[in-house]
């Protein structure tokens, strides 16, 4: 049973479509992970909201998550160490 009524589990739901669409994609847009949300959790989310959900998993999670001009979309890259 999913739990719909706690903002704070949508929340967690977007953020766990967003890192496994980039990291299981070669290129992953915007568009497309506005697209992937709604289709998975029913929500529409703006541009902006991804914007900050990208900066939060990138800086805060420290997920290697890059945005590629050439590609024009969200890569996943994990640095060779």
């Amino acid at each position: 049973m999913r739990i719909r009524n706690c903002g704070s589990y949508i929340m967690f739901e977007r953020l766990m479509i967003i890192q496994e669409l980039i990291q299981n994609n070669p290129c992953t847009t915007k568009e497309k992970l506005q697209s992937s949300i709604k289709n998975q959790i029913g929500i529409e989310v703006s541009i902006p909201t991804l914007s900050r959900d990208l900066e939060f998993l990138r800086d805060r999670i420290h997920l290697p998550i890059e945005y590629d001009p050439q590609l024009r979309g969200y890569v996943w890259r994990e640095s060779a160490k």
